[in-house]
């Protein structure tokens, strides 16, 4: 398939994916949290330590400067935490609370289940194959992270989720 080819594919997808997936994941966000926040409190609690502001701005291709205002905003709503690095007293460290853990927990359960809506239109191996496609998106992404990590273009933060999974 030609560059091209794959542009148009992309450019004829993003619609339906924002109207099934973006905007209803959007709407679904409470307690004053932002989509950016979201993604934060995600690195956070994936990454199974603690964040440098510098880690998390540099995952999140940010402005240090703007992500220094998301979190004091994280902060203020309990979702993080400031920590002094034991090894260097300069160094201010984020890690996710339990709130922000119970959150995306809350979220998981309760509020992306309108995503089922679009699922339960899939029938079996229609089901199967979004799946599958989805799974070789995601796979693609974390392989190219990867790689910009090796070259030293992106922080090795978050780990990488387990690949692959089950489609049900």
């Amino acid at each position: 398939m030609q560059t091209n080819e794959i542009q148009e594919l992309l450019l004829d997808t993003i619609p339906a994916w924002h109207y099934w997936f973006a905007r209803p994941f959007k709407r679904m966000l409470n307690d004053g949290v932002s989509l950016d926040m979201y993604y934060c409190i995600q690195s956070m609690r994936r990454s199974g330590r603690t964040m440098t502001m510098t880690e998390l701005a540099n995952f999140a291709r940010m402005p240090k400067q703007q992500m220094s205002k998301l979190v004091d905003k994280l902060v203020e709503g309990g979702f993080a935490e400031r920590l002094s690095d034991p090894d260097d007293r300069r160094v201010i460290r984020l890690r996710a609370t339990e709130k922000a853990d119970e959150y995306v927990a809350s979220f998981l359960e309760k509020d992306a289940a309108e995503f089922r809506a679009f699922f339960d239109q899939l029938e079996g191996e229609e089901r199967e194959t979004f799946c599958t496609a989805l799974r070789t998106i995601h796979d693609t992404f974390e392989e190219k992270r990867l790689e910009l990590i090796a070259q030293g273009k992106l922080p090795a933060c978050p780990p990488p989720r387990k690949r692959g999974g089950h489609c049900r």
